[in-house]
């Protein structure tokens, strides 16, 4: 059985330090198969927040698999926001923003679905979904597939609210079931929610270091 550890939205900057202190020892107590960690290392993109999560990520067990959020890119520096919007990221994270991990029994793929032109909300593009098919069609049926984005892909009642949810064909979640299965498919609507996967391959344990709002649901953009 492996041990999957998912933490979210660390928001160093303003994040509790006693929470984040108790969470490294817990990670740690829990010795994870693999480590995903899926956006919002920082409050506002500043260098020194990235730092901070940086030495934060090197206390914890490796692998690790790891992809940006929202707030990881700049929303004050326009000029930064849309000419290098991960600079900051990619310098004192990983340069890898679309990462993957494989073994015999689990597959971890990794997806940036943060934007320039959006403040809350994400996106996924069309040959991004096809680089993930193309990925999944690779995988055998008797490994676990889990796709790590920060954003969730189908959340309709949220999406309601924000006025950004595309259900149906204009899901993304949409162009990547037929590549999953049934059971691939219910932990991936529920956003990694249950504790077991229904095949009794993946334990997770998720929390954020700092309060949050829900963030958008990820479009699919041309």
């Amino acid at each position: 059985m492996r041990t999957l550890v998912h933490l979210s939205d660390l928001h160093f900057g303003r994040v509790n330090h006693v929470v984040a202190e108790a969470l490294r020892h817990t990670v740690s107590d829990l010795r994870p198969d693999v480590l995903v960690v899926s956006g919002d290392f920082t409050q506002r993109a500043r260098s020194w927040q990235f730092r901070a999560a940086r030495a934060f990520l090197d206390s914890l067990p490796q692998p690790q698999l790891i992809v940006p959020g929202n707030h990881d890119v700049p929303l004050h520096n326009v000029f930064a926001r849309f000419l290098t919007p991960l600079r900051n990221y990619r310098r004192h994270i990983t340069d890898d923003v679309r990462p993957s991990y494989l073994d015999e029994e689990i597959a971890l793929i990794g997806t940036d679905t943060t934007r320039s032109f959006t403040i809350g909300g994400g996106g996924i593009r069309k040959r991004e979904l096809h680089r993930i098919r193309n990925l999944l069609k690779e995988i055998a049926p008797s490994v676990v597939r889990v796709l790590v984005a920060h954003h969730p892909f189908d959340e309709p009642h949220a999406g309601a609210a924000f006025g950004r949810a595309r259900p149906g064909p204009e899901s993304p979640l949409h162009h990547l079931r037929r590549h999953l299965s049934a059971d691939d498919r219910q932990g991936l609507d529920r956003r990694g929610r249950r504790d077991v996967h229904p095949r009794g391959v993946v334990r997770g344990l998720s929390a954020p270091c700092a309060p949050r709002r829900t963030p958008s649901p990820a479009r699919r953009v041309s």
